[in-house]
């Protein structure tokens, strides 16, 4: 009953997973068919969320967030067997996604930085100056919307259909 590791990172792969996986969880633990098509449907509607959340695609933390939702709403999904199991697998999920989001906004552009900042300042040398250079050209509001635009074309081009394959 392993759920791939890339269903946490990207919203089409939990699409398929998350469903095969709530199958092999239903048969485990002997969810009668109304269990299994209310799981599952609970899967779809947490699609349709992370699919409208998203311009350029399904957003993976609105799919878990509203799945979580979904399961922890609905009293009924603790009375089935293993049920609770079931709901701390999916509300784990977000809780470790939160956390990691954390952990990279703490480890991010500030953390790059700052430790740019102290080094240029305790050097005091030309080393210094390149790299206040540096820092001041990162910050610099015109650099930061020229690496948003080079992502954003990237994530076009990726999704962007091609001609010519079936």
């Amino acid at each position: 009953m392993a759920l791939d590791s890339a269903a946490f990172t990207d919203a089409n792969i939990a699409r398929v997973e998350v469903p095969r996986w709530i199958n092999e969880v239903a048969v485990a633990r002997g969810w009668t068919a109304p269990q299994l098509a209310s799981a599952l449907a609970a899967a779809d509607r947490a699609w349709i969320a992370a699919d409208e959340a998203s311009y350029f695609g399904a957003d993976v933390r609105t799919y878990w967030a509203t799945l979580a939702a979904e399961v922890t709403s609905d009293p009924a999904f603790a009375t089935y067997p293993g049920g609770a199991s079931f709901i701390a697998g999916i509300t784990g999920t977000v809780e470790a996604m939160d956390l990691q989001a954390e952990y990279a906004s703490r480890q991010g552009l500030g953390g790059v930085l700052g430790g740019l900042g102290a080094a240029a300042s305790d050097v005091g040398t030309a080393a210094a100056d390149a790299g206040k250079q540096v820092a001041k050209t990162v910050l610099d509001p015109r650099f930061v919307w020229a690496v948003a635009a080079i992502v954003i074309a990237i994530a076009v081009i990726k999704v962007a259909p091609r001609s010519g394959r079936a």
